[in-house]
């Protein structure tokens, strides 16, 4: 299993002895005499200049292009640039506001709001990005005309062909 999700069992069950301790089932709760299990950072590694360039290459005919273009020249998050609405993307003066996250949870995925203020930022898009987004947007509007009563979305700059992120 891995440290984190030893960790959750450990926090789980340490939980569960305390409602017993409380509920007179035993005296104490054992779990506190243990330290908790620590949870290993693992290294991030980026990729250099060339290698994003050759990334990017071979992502060219991908339908989210423009959201793996989007992440690698402004280093938005992946949830980050999953909940982005056109509403938060000027395309004139090249600035996104980042105020919000996407992310999966079991049966869906659910938005929330950037957890620190410096996870709220402004972001500028380079012009070759703009360009790539416009297209995109272009190519949006198509598929929410072919989708109809299919469209499922609302706003979100990068959806499926029927809306849903």
């Amino acid at each position: 299993l891995s440290d984190s999700t030893i960790r959750s069992i450990f926090l789980v069950l340490r939980k569960a002895l305390d409602a017993a301790v409380r509920d007179g089932l035993i005296s104490r709760n054992p779990a506190h005499e243990v330290a908790s299990p620590r949870v290993g950072r693992r290294r991030v590694t980026k990729l250099d200049g060339p290698d994003v360039v050759r990334l990017l290459g071979a992502l060219r005919s991908n339908r989210y292009y423009a959201a793996f273009a989007l992440i690698a020249a402004t280093g938005v998050r992946r949830g980050e640039a999953l909940a982005l609405a056109w509403s938060d993307v000027d395309l004139d003066t090249r600035v996104a506001e980042i105020h919000l996250t996407l992310s999966q949870v079991k049966g869906g995925t659910r938005e929330s709001p950037a957890k620190t203020d410096g996870s709220r930022r402004q972001v500028v898009i380079p012009e070759t990005v703009a360009v790539l987004l416009r297209q995109w947007r272009k190519r949006q509007a198509a598929e929410r005309l072919r989708a109809g009563k299919a469209w499922v979305g609302g706003d979100k700059v990068f959806t499926t062909p029927t809306g849903g992120v």
